[in-house]
């Protein structure tokens, strides 16, 4: 079973989708914040990370850094409302950090797809791969 670490500052949010992955059979757990997904990552060594990209205190690029540098086979997967994260994306690239991103709003079925796919960068709409952006 897939193990999922959500992080998303908006608790709603982030039990929303830990459920809505539970129901399809994933392992998931939400948290809400950057520095709460860095701690639990350690204890729970998810195969994949769903964060928001920008979160108070400690973003989700952040977070996700320092989970990949744990967890280098974590995938991290990065949301954002299109257009808000750009330069920070652009900076963690250019620092040799790569992302997988989704646009928000986005449908659960696009989250669901892109975990379920072996190579989601290619096979699923909405989800971007920051090496062409």
């Amino acid at each position: 079973m897939l193990r999922v670490l959500i992080a998303d500052n908006r608790q709603t949010t982030a039990e929303y989708m830990a459920e809505t992955l539970a129901n399809h059979g994933f392992h998931a757990t939400a948290v809400y914040s950057g520095q709460k997904a860095v701690e639990l990552a350690a204890v729970l060594r998810p195969d994949v990370l769903v964060c928001e990209a920008l979160m108070p205190e400690m973003t989700g690029i952040e977070a996700g850094i320092l989970i990949r540098l744990m967890l280098p086979s974590c995938r991290v997967i990065l949301f954002a409302e299109h257009g808000l994260t750009k330069e920070l994306f652009e900076r963690a690239r250019l620092q040799g950090h790569q992302f997988e991103t989704l646009e928000k709003p986005f449908e659960p079925k696009i989250l669901l797809t892109s975990l379920g796919t072996a190579d989601s960068k290619a096979a699923t709409r909405g989800v971007r791969d920051l090496n062409r952006s």
